[in-house]
């Protein structure tokens, strides 16, 4: 579970409050509804959330409770607003180096950002950040080495912590942001999925430490598809098979 500004921790323990998006010409195929249950440390979390749509363009992500306000500015995310009970919790700006996206900056209190690092065009690092007097701290740090639209192996370093590495077997089949404009993928994170990916994980493996070169597997998932090769269930799994998290994806 991990967006680095903006989760689906938003909207977790909400329930499922039924199907109450609306749309207005949504794009085809492009996510509707997204469930999602975890259980994690003996602790039970659900997750709802609704895709609201405007003449085709995705406008808000809500549930009774929570709702994120999307503005756009030549078809880019420009800004996001998150609302719990129709008052403002978080404001994020967004920034671009053309069609790149380099700075996620929360708006509400201007000390905490995301830096985004690319090679060529592909991503290649996300810094969560902190304002510390006048210096900007990073407190996490993710480095992904791409092959073929997908993460195949993530570095991770928290804060002084030492560093640890997972790597990842994907499907063929389509990931569920696939039809969606790239920047959605960073406003929800997700236990079961990972949506920056042009397929959907396996398997995921971990290592003794950063160095080490001999994995060890630490998660599987089972997928159900539609006829359009998009998930319509993901469950994950521990090795002993216990049930770590389940979701549903509904598309238009």
């Amino acid at each position: 579970l991990f967006t680095l500004l903006i989760t689906v921790t938003l909207f977790s323990c909400s329930g499922d409050e039924g199907n109450n998006s609306t749309a207005v010409n949504p794009p085809a195929n492009s996510l509707k509804k997204v469930t999602e249950t975890t259980y994690i440390a003996g602790n039970v979390e659900n997750f709802s959330a609704n895709f609201n749509y405007e003449n085709g363009i995705l406008k808000t992500i809500s549930d009774p409770t929570n709702r994120i306000e999307i503005t756009y500015s030549n078809n880019r995310i420009s800004s996001t607003i998150y609302y719990k009970n129709e008052v403002i919790q978080n404001s994020y700006s967004f920034t671009y180096n053309g069609n790149l996206l380099q700075t996620i900056l929360n708006t509400k209190n201007n000390f905490e950002r995301t830096l985004f690092d690319y090679n060529n065009g592909i991503l290649v690092s996300e810094k969560n950040q902190s304002l510390i007097g006048s210096t900007w701290q990073t407190g996490y740090t993710q480095n992904y080495v791409f092959a073929n639209g997908n993460i195949i192996e993530e570095n991770s370093i928290f804060q002084n912590n030492a560093p640890y590495k997972n790597t990842y077997d994907y499907d063929t089949k389509l990931n569920p942001m696939h039809y969606m404009n790239p920047d959605v993928r960073e406003l929800i994170g997700m236990e079961s999925a990972d949506l920056k990916t042009l397929n959907n994980q396996t398997n995921t493996y971990k290592y003794s430490n950063a160095s080490s070169t001999t994995p060890i597997l630490d998660f599987t998932r089972v997928i159900t598809y539609n006829a359009q090769n998009l998930p319509i269930s993901i469950k994950k799994y521990t090795t002993s098979n216990t049930l770590v998290s389940e979701a549903t994806f509904e598309y238009y």
